[in-house]
């Protein structure tokens, strides 16, 4: 996927800069290709820009969010450098249903480029901790806004050939706490030179609907130069 990302020193468009989790979004490498196997196929016409019904979220609110300093997740990692994701249960149907209905928003709403609903499914920490300062803001409350507001107005929706899609659900996990974790295959011709990548989100469910409370671009160090990197 190819998310918006907010800096103190610029304002950019893609998922990837959510690296800083590892939070769009892989060339068939085998580990890749055994689960997908078994996964879990998604239609990919609900990824159709015309799709995206969110409502964007407020300059305002996003404003705020992004100038409320927050230190990066640190993120547990195994004796081989990957990412530990947490245990759980098996992710019931219900609570599936719920999280695939955000899920094909958030690809929709990326394939139309209209990244003020993109964020509109991100908690507010999600938020923060995906495109917020990581230390102390010097920004000028109303240079921000209109930063923001600019980063924020819809582009043009991507062509059908440009689709961003989800390949497979590879997983699907519920934690103590009541949020579930998705591991998503998911190809976008605008990332990774269009390679198939595997991602991580975490949703939180309130009221019957669910947002991204986290994410984790390829945790498993899959694809060279994406997402996540394991240290030498």
């Amino acid at each position: 996927m190819d998310v918006v990302t907010v800096t103190k020193r610029s304002f950019g468009s893609v998922w990837g800069a959510l690296s800083v989790l590892g939070l769009a979004v892989l060339l068939a490498l085998p580990a890749a290709n055994v689960l997908a196997q078994d996964a879990t196929p998604v239609a990919t016409s609900a990824y159709d820009p015309a799709n995206c019904t969110t409502e964007p979220i407020s300059v305002d609110r996003a404003a705020m969010l992004l100038a409320t300093p927050v230190a990066a997740p640190e993120l547990p990692v195994t004796d081989e450098g990957l990412v530990a994701l947490p245990t759980g249960v098996p992710t019931s149907e219900e609570e599936m249903a719920v999280v695939s209905a955000t899920i094909e928003q958030l690809w929709a709403c990326n394939n139309a480029r209209n990244k003020g609903a993109v964020y509109a499914l991100f908690t507010d920490q999600a938020v923060q901790e995906s495109v917020g300062f990581t230390e102390g803001s010097s920004w000028d409350t109303a240079e921000l806004e209109a930063a923001v507001a600019l980063s924020l107005v819809p582009g043009e929706p991507r062509a059908p050939d440009e689709w961003a899609t989800i390949d497979a659900i590879v997983s699907a996990t519920t934690y103590d706490d009541g949020q579930v974790g998705v591991v998503i295959v998911n190809t976008d011709p605008l990332v990774a030179n269009g390679q198939q990548v595997q991602d991580y989100f975490r949703f939180v469910i309130e009221d019957g609907v669910a947002k991204v409370s986290g994410v984790i671009l390829d945790p498993f160090d899959l694809t060279p130069g994406y997402g996540f990197e394991k240290a030498d």
